[in-house]
């Protein structure tokens, strides 16, 4: 605003500056008048006698320029109320929308020594430690909304891939999208995704050759936040199975690839 205002004053005295070289050399009627008065109204005063004389004399066309300054100066002011207004109402959506992100994920991980099967009906590798073969895997992914509003219209998709095969480039969802909800500040887990085939992340760690097996879970959520923008979130994360302590199989989620990106990142 202040720079607008000093743009707007700096112009104007250019345009004093202009007016009063052109009416100096260029206006004969100006130079009359000049010649005319008595030299004890001293050269300021004669200039603006004589100015005032040109300007009452030419009304018209100074009322039109002085209508143009002004329509000038309105909507220099126009355009800078409009930008401090839009930057006012960008700060508050970025404040109060809804700002969705996946955060982490819950896990059902069930070996053949929780549900307590016979060793003797086990692979002979896992007979002296049943709690390397696992009956079940599930991740459930956690969706949390970290604005101050709610979310409108969201939907929801997640799936998965694994053991053998990579990712599909364009992670592909067998699945149409779910409805979904999260209020301000919530976190809300969507239903737990079974993922059978990842005992052979255990193997692979019993006997490592070759490839070693990956799994994935990615997911995406679309929305619109109170301002009746749309958002959308994609993410992609790698299963990891650990048992450093050597009592239980623990699973992490690590997050992998390049489809780990907001509408922000565009």
């Amino acid at each position: 605003m202040l720079k607008n205002a000093l743009s707007f004053i700096a112009l104007v005295l250019t345009m004093v500056v202009i007016f009063i070289g052109f009416e100096n050399n260029f206006v004969s009627s100006f130079d009359a008048c000049i010649s005319q008065k008595a030299p004890d109204h001293g050269k300021l005063g004669l200039q603006t006698i004589c100015t005032v004389r040109l300007i009452d004399r030419h009304a018209g066309f100074f009322g039109m320029l002085a209508g143009f300054i002004v329509a000038f100066f309105t909507f220099t002011l126009w355009r800078s109320t409009d930008k401090l207004w839009k930057a006012g109402r960008d700060a508050l959506e970025a404040t109060e929308r809804a700002f969705i992100f996946i955060d982490g994920f819950n896990y059902e991980l069930t070996t053949a020594l929780d549900a307590k099967i016979e060793p003797a009906n086990l692979l002979e590798r896992y007979r002296s430690d049943p709690g390397f073969y696992i009956t079940r895997f599930a991740a459930q992914p956690k969706w949390k909304n970290i604005g101050n509003t709610p979310t409108k219209k969201m939907t929801i998709r997640v799936d998965w891939r694994g053991p053998l095969g990579p990712v599909p480039p364009d992670y592909v969802y067998k699945n149409p999208p779910e409805p979904f909800f999260l209020a301000p500040k919530a976190i809300e887990p969507s239903v737990f995704i079974e993922m059978p085939g990842v005992q052979a992340l255990v193997d692979y760690g019993m006997n490592p050759l070759g490839d070693p097996p990956l799994m994935f879970i990615w997911g995406r959520a679309d929305y619109e936040d109170i301002f009746k923008r749309p958002h959308f979130i994609e993410w992609c994360y790698c299963v990891r199975l650990d048992r450093h302590d050597g009592k239980k199989l623990r699973a992490s989620f690590i997050q992998w690839g390049e489809y780990n990106r907001t509408d922000e990142d565009n």
